[in-house]
């Protein structure tokens, strides 16, 4: 990602607050100019539209998300090793990040998220779908859509994430654990 004006990373971060506030729908150019302390023709000098917006804040989210991922060099990892410790590391993430969750979890049922965002060969997530392919091809994990395999792993985590930032379940390091081995067994061959 190019590097951002300091009025960028203003507006980005307007637009995270105020969607956790107000939701995609809610969050209107006023509303984002007025919470950057921008007009809204500085908000338009630097994107060309509200989409252009959400689409920058969201590859913002996951370029953060999966740098925090891969901070370990966790690829290099044996899959037994590799795939517990991403889901503790999704896990700790979105709970660290309360407004990045919001944000991911919004788009990722809104009309903006396209399907395959988590699982396209040549984006963000790319060294981690290459690093399930290669454990699809070895034959350690089964041969399904990465979105599924995604979906059994890091949604879970994810969602578990979103439950225990509600208050609806605190849960303990070992039990986290055992989810996370359980949601990884569920795709071992």
């Amino acid at each position: 990602m190019a590097m951002m004006t300091d009025k960028q990373k203003t507006i980005l971060q307007a637009t995270l607050e105020l969607v956790a506030e107000y939701g995609l729908t809610g969050t209107t150019i006023a509303l984002i100019a007025k919470r950057a302390q921008a007009s809204p023709g500085i908000i338009y000098h630097y994107f060309a539209s509200k989409d252009e917006i959400i689409a920058t804040l969201y590859a913002r989210i996951e370029t953060d998300f999966v740098e925090a991922l891969l901070a370990e060099q966790v690829l290099g990892l044996p899959w037994s090793e590799r795939m517990p410790r991403l889901f503790l590391k999704t896990f700790d993430h979105f709970v660290e990040h309360p407004l990045a969750l919001s944000f991911h979890e919004q788009y990722k049922n809104s009309a903006y998220h396209k399907i395959d965002d988590e699982t396209a060969g040549d984006g963000v997530m790319a060294p981690l779908a290459r690093a399930l392919q290669d454990d699809i091809a070895q034959g350690l994990i089964r041969d399904w859509p990465l979105h599924v395999i995604y979906t059994m792993t890091a949604g879970v985590a994810i969602s578990l994430a979103r439950v225990q930032q509600a208050g609806i379940v605190t849960l303990s390091r070992a039990t986290l654990e055992a989810i996370a081995a359980a949601s990884c067994q569920s795709i071992q061959m």
